[in-house]
């Protein structure tokens, strides 16, 4: 694929996928976006979601922010999607790609397609099962790329405070297999700059959620190969696996919120999916 007309090589993707909604993948994203952009990087944001929740959350910004609503809607859609893709890798450094839970087309060319995919989790049990189907799939399709790409990266997700008599879910988290970033807090200062139309970075600058994401944005660029200026966390930005944290549902067995039917979830998604890996088994 050709580079930007400035003679640089075409920007990276970094996918934020899950098929389970609610575990913070357009949190991440827009915040990321916005310390991407504070870190000197060419980044553009790309809402995937028919929702449309990561445009609303950067209508005001940052400046230099490259913002698409680009649903994929079915496969007829693709050739003119995958374009406007290779359009974006032209005009910046990095593209961030934020997925709609529960539809396999957009996971599908996402794992195709991007250098890096990051996966929020949160430590409960309905999410974890989650991550496990979307790792499975993702490491399909990576068996089948010749440059063993996408890299996979968990980013623990919705947790909340530390809690020095908490016990510590990341373990959950960790058993997945997959390298952890530092962790994403349950914290209010996300809501509120979401409806400020403001990534943290710019409507809290300094914040803990702050720090926290530029953490995570250094977890990222490392893992990419990336120079970018972030200054240091700061204390704000605990190391994923030295954090002790609580949420509500820990004290909760699997179940407590109603019937839980995880060989079902997996099951349905297998089914949805294999279409576009290669076919059923």
């Amino acid at each position: 694929m050709a580079g930007g007309s400035d003679g640089r090589p075409p920007g990276k993707v970094v996918a934020i996928a899950g098929l389970k909604g609610g575990c913070g993948k357009t949190t991440l994203a827009i915040g990321l976006a916005g310390v991407l952009v504070e870190a000197g990087l060419a980044t553009a944001l790309v809402d995937v979601d028919p929702a449309g929740a990561a445009i609303a959350g950067v209508r005001r910004g940052p400046a230099g922010l490259l913002r698409r609503a680009v649903p994929l809607r079915g496969r007829a859609a693709l050739p003119a999607w995958l374009e406007g893709l290779a359009a974006l890798r032209r005009s910046a450094e990095l593209v961030i790609l934020d997925l709609p839970p529960a539809d396999p087309l957009p996971l599908a060319t996402a794992a195709l397609t991007s250098e890096l995919v990051l996966l929020p989790v949160a430590p409960t049990a309905l999410d974890l099962a989650a991550a496990r189907t979307t790792i499975g799939w993702l490491e399909r399709a990576r068996a089948g790329r010749p440059d063993g790409r996408p890299q996979l990266l968990a980013v623990p997700s919705r947790i909340a405070a530390p809690d020095p008599a908490a016990r510590a879910p990341l373990a959950a988290i960790e058993a997945l297999g997959l390298p952890l970033t530092p962790p994403l807090r349950l914290r209010e200062g996300h809501d509120r700059a979401y409806r400020e139309g403001l990534p943290p970075s710019v409507a809290a600058p300094g914040s803990a959620e702050h720090r926290e994401l530029r953490a995570i944005a250094r977890a990222v660029c490392e893992t990419l190969g990336l120079a970018a200026r972030l200054p240091d966390a700061g204390p704000g930005a605990v190391d994923a696996a030295s954090a002790p944290v609580r949420t509500a549902y820990l004290d909760e067995p699997p179940g407590a919120r109603g019937p839980l039917d995880l060989g079902a979830y997996r099951r349905r998604w297998r089914d949805r999916l294999l279409p576009f890996f290669g076919g059923r088994r």
